[in-house]
């Protein structure tokens, strides 16, 4: 676990027109394509369906609401050979043992979606990391943020009220729990 060490950062979670499939290997390819180095970060609402959660697994997709149709769309990537091409689509599968224990008690709710605020960061290389951002003050199920972000419908369905203040939102006081970490893709070491 990690605090974001950073002066007030204010990021817009309700933008879906950043988190898309296959969203690494796009971004790390224009920035080459570019001629960019560094990384680009992106901040969405990853939705985690608490039907699937159980005390044996680990790792579990999480879902999101694709910019185009406004609808609920499973992160996948496009599998790749050593070269780069495409060799079938694939679920990305997150690890959340760090707040399994959380995410257990947050099952019992009886509702439907657990959202997680989400920070993922690429790099010209393809290497990713994503963090789901917890409220460091307080404890258990409660560092997940708001009880509002359990629900029996994905964040577009629920009242503006609930989560207009998610557009403007600061996470500079919140911390960081790695959910996965890929290595560069190989034609581009």
């Amino acid at each position: 676990m990690e605090t974001l060490t950073t002066p007030r950062t204010l990021v817009n979670f309700l933008r879906t027109d950043q988190k898309r499939i296959d969203w690494r290997f796009e971004t790390s390819n224009s920035m080459n394509n570019k001629g960019t180095t560094g990384h680009k970060t992106i901040y969405w609402i990853g939705i985690l369906d608490l039907g699937l959660i159980c005390e044996n697994q680990k790792e579990y997709p999480l879902n999101f609401i694709s910019h185009s149709r406004c609808e609920l769309r499973e992160d996948r990537e496009w599998g790749r050979a050593e070269y780069g091409p495409q060799n079938g689509v694939f679920a990305v599968y997150y690890d959340f043992t760090e707040i399994l224990s959380e995410l257990l008690v947050a099952k019992k709710s009886n509702e439907k979606y657990q959202h997680l605020l989400i920070m993922e960061r690429v790099d010209d290389q393809g290497r990713l990391h994503a963090y789901v951002l917890l409220d460091k003050e307080k404890q258990g199920v409660d560092s997940l943020s708001q009880s509002w972000l359990r629900s029996e419908k994905p964040w577009p369905e629920l009242p503006t009220f609930k989560t207009a203040y998610l557009s403007y939102f600061d996470v500079s006081k919140l911390t960081t729990v790695c959910i996965r970490s890929t290595r560069a893709y190989n034609w581009q070491k």
